[in-house]
């Protein structure tokens, strides 16, 4: 919206326009079509705890035909940024344990960790931690999205 507002996107700009990132018509595997995101974020919220399996009951069904395009083609771009963020996150991690095994490991024990040496699990497991977290986040997002888009 903002780049709308500011001109950089043209207002005719839709679905479909090769105007807006990511809109180019390159879909070989047909996947923005399909919206298998979709499909498999709904699979997922059925285990969040707490929560009325009827509510998501909907989110399971494939919805091929009744979402437009420019809210499958949002959904990737949210994917998209979601992606981008554990890219991020695992740039800062890596080089933060190979720095902080230095630290802590005796010289004799210490190498790459590329090269598979002993090495502290903490860092490892703190942003598996993280990855899963940032799921269960993101999906349980968009089931309250959807909630408050049907009501």
């Amino acid at each position: 919206e903002n780049a709308l507002m500011q001109g950089v996107v043209p207002a005719d700009a839709g679905v479909g326009s090769s105007s807006l990132p990511g809109d180019w018509g390159f879909d070989p595997l047909n996947l923005a079509t399909n919206d298998l995101i979709g499909t498999f974020q709904g699979r997922i919220v059925r285990f969040i705890p707490g929560e009325e399996q009827d509510q998501f009951e909907r989110l399971s069904r494939p919805q091929r035909h009744s979402r437009p395009p420019a809210l499958v083609l949002r959904d990737y771009r949210e994917a998209e940024i979601r992606h981008g963020r554990l890219a991020m996150l695992a740039a800062v991690f890596w080089p933060l344990q190979e720095m902080l095994d230095r630290l802590l490991l005796d010289d004799d024990q210490f190498a790459s960790v590329l090269y598979g040496t002993v090495t502290l699990p903490y860092f490892p497991l703190l942003m598996t931690l993280i990855m899963l977290l940032l799921g269960y986040l993101d999906v349980y997002s968009k089931a309250i999205k959807e909630m408050d888009e049907v009501g």
